[in-house]
């Protein structure tokens, strides 16, 4: 940009004086603060220009603060973005009025920017220059009694106005030939632009952005010249009726249309295989160009909510690649009493393969009364995943008929339709995870869904939903259940024994694997007596753990909240919060707490979403929630507590919890529940608490000297769950489990474990050379020093990787980390020695899946550059370490490595060196352990400075 080139020439130049900043900026915050000049900081800040911008000032009276004023002398240029709204404001008036008095007197460089305003209008303060003069005269009695400052403002305005400068009001004919090298434009939200200029002279153009220009009424014919344009967005454009030409722009990768209510027609779309979003939602369209077959690459294809649409081109069936499909609010394409369509009969070819068959086509329309099947086999799109088809006023019939020929389709999104049944041909997705009918007021019966392995159902609102057959359900690894305001659904059959039939359903499958989650949501009143732990007041609850209670046949954890709305919100997008896709406006969640502490977890928090959009909840509803402990538990806090508090959380208006129940479930409560009827009149269970209690009851003589593992052979047989002598099958699982646990960690803590480390001396090599450390005494400073910064920065890294050891985690703490150490030597030895720590796992414990499913997503991932810190809290957390354990090692390691390499610089000797680490471990070290340990990221800081390595 050339005012950046200008400002940088000014701060390359030889000053005469020194100056403190390159460049001043004067502007008026409310017209260009977000934009114009926020885009103009960044700039020069990314050319190393030093910019004064001021983010805090109140531009109130007359009065500038002496900062202020002292950083306009201090700047060697100055640029002064004169807006509309400029001479409103007597603060920026006198900036101005110091400014040209600097350039006066200091030889200051001044750059005027006409920013929407015309240069005669300021030169000679006509317009709206004059009647801001005037409105800041008459409201500010200040300046009555000092005439003076009118005349200097005045003066000001026309020095500045007569100097060389940028006109940014007109573009014209010929506006942008100034900027070949221009890739990006901007201008959003503009009601000054009518017309864009001639696009000739900015052929490296990639990215147009003019959304909400709602003055536009035309774009240029050149625009379809840019062959290296790869986003178009002229979203909420609302005068503009119509592009220019054939669109073939072959970089084109996202095309955004939205929300240009006047345009009818769509333009002939020539050959762009990159093409992948196209964006053409609250237009005025009625038809389809056939021409966008031409779009092989269309991944996204947004129709929503044209609601003069009323068909769609035969040639669609021919975007192989399309899998998001989005026909919401396309009111006539639901419309069946007489549906528009041509019949395009497809003749046999030379390899004839096909036979006739019929196809939507809209090239020429014929009425057809018999209704034609809109999703025919020939339809073709067989990578389609998303299809949303809400609001469509849709009935039983053709439209719907033959959506199984759909056979990727992951999410279907029915709601706010008229039909009475869902159509059989559903069954036939057998991928399908998600469906969504919420709202259809007619819907009576919701029965044929796809038995597969993971399915969510959100029914909320079907007033008329009488029936859902679970029977036909498969057993579920991961299900979410919503019928909020489903009350003769309630009528028909109890919702609340269907729960527990499906729960029992759910829960049989996972006393033999692994299962995730399972939730629903019903109208509902009281908790079950199931739920052995209740509380009949309040949204929380705390229970007491007995001793072993998280034993190999603990499986995992069932919550009940009962919830009502107190008010209700009038529902606005800007008042929701997104949850993927789905916009909330309502959450209830579970947190787990020990001591006030909020407890760590391996998954996301238990937690309910929904939105009152098209569902006004007005009575108590139930909320239940199971959890296995393979997808929620942490790693080390469920050996350690004895109690844990249930708290549920609110956020939303009038959302409030009224009672809440919990359970430990465990195998035998399981196999106890399929031999009972579920009715939740009476405990479904002969006993009212847990058999773990039972088992802890049992064992109150046992004695305090007892070994764990002889402790564990008692628990087991004092309640008849073996029978067979000795240690029972389950116990030597465990311990199997911690017996490799131990090798695994002094392998890991092993010096020829090859990390790296050898190579790496914290930078105790230079502060031997720098005479900063001389002998054993200050070497023991000096790793105190080390440790100390190493827990501080660190040990955040290591323990959120440890409990949490994934890849979404490890990149994310990578990117922080990195951008953490600044300096340069430091920041390559850590990732060093943490590729090569990853790559030796990945070898050495490669018979473990958890650890190779894991670590080969790492290493492909290609983003991640995998600092020493992380890599050894994600090997350990893999591996089973609990996070306390983790963090001792990698203290210790650390000054192992330091502690090798004194020796290795003869600044000790290996028997020295063993007793100094041993001096240090049991005292410091454990010391600066317990201060740092369990901390998030967020709290990491370098605690004390280092010499350099």
């Amino acid at each position: 940009m050339q005012l950046a080139t200008n400002a940088a020439a000014v701060s390359s130049s030889s000053p005469a004086r020194q100056w403190k900043y390159d460049v001043f900026l004067s502007f008026r915050g409310e017209d260009t603060r977000k934009s114009f000049v926020g885009h103009m900081y960044t700039a020069l800040h990314n050319k190393g220009i030093l910019t004064f911008k001021d983010d805090i000032r109140l531009e109130h009276g007359k009065s500038i603060s002496t900062e202020l004023l002292k950083a306009i002398e201090e700047s060697k240029l100055a640029l002064v973005i004169l807006s509309p709204n400029y001479a409103n404001s007597s603060w920026c008036l006198n900036e101005l009025v110091k400014i040209m008095q600097c350039r006066k007197d200091m030889g200051q460089e001044v750059v005027p920017i006409f920013h929407n305003v015309d240069p005669s209008e300021v030169r000679h303060q006509t317009g709206r220059f004059l009647l801001a003069v005037r409105n800041v005269t008459e409201h500010e009695e200040v300046y009555s009694e000092d005439r003076n400052n009118i005349n200097r403002w005045r003066a000001a305005l026309r020095e500045v106005a007569g100097l060389k400068g940028w006109d940014l009001q007109h573009w014209g004919n010929g506006y942008f030939m100034r900027f070949p090298k221009l890739k990006f434009i901007k201008i959003c939200h503009s009601h000054h632009i009518s017309e864009t200029p001639d696009f000739t002279g900015v052929q490296e153009l990639e990215s147009l952005d003019l959304e909400g220009c709602k003055n536009l009424v035309a774009i240029h014919p050149s625009l379809v010249l840019l062959k290296k344009l790869t986003l178009l967005n002229l979203k909420d454009c609302e005068s503009l009726s119509s592009l220019p030409g054939k669109i073939e722009m072959k970089s084109l990768e996202t095309f955004i249309f939205s929300g240009c209510l006047k345009v009818k027609q769509v333009p002939e779309f020539g050959n762009m295989q990159l093409l992948s979003v196209l964006k053409l939602d609250e237009t005025a369209i009625e038809t389809i160009p056939e021409s966008i077959e031409h779009l092989s690459g269309l991944v996204t294809l947004d129709l929503s909510n044209c609601k003069d649409l009323v068909c769609l081109p035969s040639t669609i069936n021919r975007l192989k690649s399309l899998k998001n499909l989005n026909l919401s609010g396309c009111l006539k394409l639901g419309e069946e009493q007489e549906s528009t369509l041509e019949v395009e009969c497809l003749e046999k070819n030379d390899d004839s393969r096909t036979a006739e068959t019929e196809v939507p086509n809209f090239g020429v329309m014929q009425k057809v009364k018999k209704p034609v099947t809109f999703w025919s086999p020939s339809f073709g799109l067989c990578n389609l995943t998303d299809l949303n088809l809400s609001n469509c006023k849709l009935r039983e019939g053709a439209f719907l008929n033959g959506l199984g020929v759909l056979s990727s389709l992951v999410a279907l999104n029915l709601s706010g339709n008229n039909f009475v049944s869902l159509p059989s041909s559903i069954r036939s997705l057998v991928k399908l995870e998600n469906i969504n009918v919420e709202n259809c007021k007619r819907l009576t019966e919701l029965s044929g869904l796809p038995s597969n392995s993971k399915l969510d159902v959100r029914a909320d609102g079907c007033s008329s939903l009488e029936i859902f057959n679970t029977s036909e359900l498969n057993v579920l690894e991961k299900s979410y259940f919503n019928f909020l305001n489903c009350f003769k659904l309630n009528d028909n059959q109890s919702l609340l024994n269907m729960s527990f039939e499906m729960l029992k359903k759910f829960l049989h499958q996972g006393t033999s694997s692994a299962r995730e989650t399972f939730q629903i949501a019903i109208p509902g009143s009281e908790i079950p007596k199931w739920f052995s732990h209740q509380s009949n007041v309040g949204s929380s609850l705390t229970i007491d753990l007995p001793p072993l209670w998280n034993n190999g046949k603990f499986m995992g954890y069932a919550l009940c909240a009962v919830f009502v709305l107190d008010e209700h919100c009038v529902v606005d997008e800007h008042d929701t919060f997104q949850f993927k896709t789905f916009h909330a406006t309502h959450h209830l969640v579970c947190r787990l707490k020990h001591n006030g502490k909020q407890l760590e977890v391996c998954g996301t928090q238990p937690a309910f979403r929904f939105s009152e959009k098209f569902c006004q909840v007005d009575s108590d509803h139930l909320w239940m929630f199971y959890v296995s402990r393979d997808k929620y538990f942490g790693t080390d806090w469920h050996n350690s507590c004895s109690q844990i508090e249930f708290l549920f959380e609110t956020r939303g208006p009038g959302l409030k919890v009224k009672k809440c129940g919990v359970r430990l479930i465990y195998k035998q409560d399981v196999q106890a529940l399929q031999s009972e009827s579920a009715t939740v009149n009476t405990s479904i269970f002969p006993v009212e608490e847990d058999v773990i209690n039972m088992i802890d009851d049992n064992v109150t003589h046992t004695s305090s000297d007892m070994t764990l593992h002889q402790r564990e052979w008692q628990l087991v047989h004092s309640n008849g769950f073996s029978h067979s002598v000795g240690i029972n099958e389950d116990i030597t699982k465990r311990a199997s489990s911690d017996s490799f646990l131990q090798w695994t960690q002094w392998q890991l803590l092993d010096s020829i474990l090859p990390t790296g480390g050898f190579t790496h001396s914290f930078g105790l090599e230079a502060a031997i050379q720098a005479r900063v450390v001389s002998s054993p005494e200050d070497l023991q400073t000096f790793i105190i020093r080390l440790l100390e910064n190493t827990g501080s920065l660190l040990l955040p890294f290591v323990y959120s990787t440890t409990i949490s050891p994934n890849l979404e985690t490890t990149r994310k703490l990578d990117r922080m980390l990195d951008a953490m150490l600044t300096d340069e030597v430091v920041r390559k030895a850590s990732i060093s020695k943490g590729t090569e720590l990853m790559r030796v796992a990945a070898a050495v414990y490669a018979e473990i899946p958890s650890v190779t499913s894991t670590m080969e997503a790492c290493l492909s991932s290609g983003d991640v550059s995998f600092h020493h810190a992380h890599a050894f809290g994600l090997i350990c957390g893999l591996l089973g370490l609990d996070s306390t354990t983790t963090q001792r090692a990698y203290m210790f390691i650390t000054m192992r490595d330091v502690i090798s390499a004194a020796t290795r610089l003869n600044l000790v000797g290996p028997l020295g060196a063993a007793v100094l680490q041993h001096k240090i471990a049991s005292g410091a070290a454990e010391a600066i352990l317990n201060r740092w340990k369990d901390r998030p990221v967020e709290e990491a800081s370098q605690a004390l400075s280092l010499p350099q390595i």
